[in-house]
């Protein structure tokens, strides 16, 4: 198997289509623009980054390609299915963990066929 790994702004750095995309973004609702709030906030609803990966990741995966979002409860998991429907995207929930404070749910997006 072979990874390629890239570091950017979400998909600004690369071009084409993949068979995996896998994203862990930041997603605490808060922070005060500090860079080192960058690596869990994700502005004042905590959706900033979830959205725009969910709007821009179908454009970057190959036919069959799958991506996978990890999300907390605490920002919406129905809004993210729902986004990503009407981006032409599949998407269900395949994994979940529960904590006393949050869910943490995989979400499993293709390009609908």
């Amino acid at each position: 198997m072979r990874a390629h790994v890239v570091v950017g702004d979400l998909f600004s750095p690369i071009r084409g289509e993949f068979d995996l995309i896998v994203m862990n973004p930041p997603y605490l609702p808060d922070g005060d623009g500090d860079p080192v709030d960058l690596a869990w906030s994700a502005g004042a609803s905590g959706r900033s980054i979830i959205d725009r990966f969910i709007s821009e990741v179908g454009d970057f995966l190959s036919q069959g390609g799958r991506a996978y979002l990890l999300q907390s409860s605490i920002n919406g998991i129905g809004e993210s299915i729902e986004r990503a429907d009407s981006e032409g995207l599949d998407a269900q929930i395949v994994g979940r963990r529960d904590f006393d404070f949050e869910s943490l749910v995989v979400i499993r997006m293709a390009r609908r066929v």
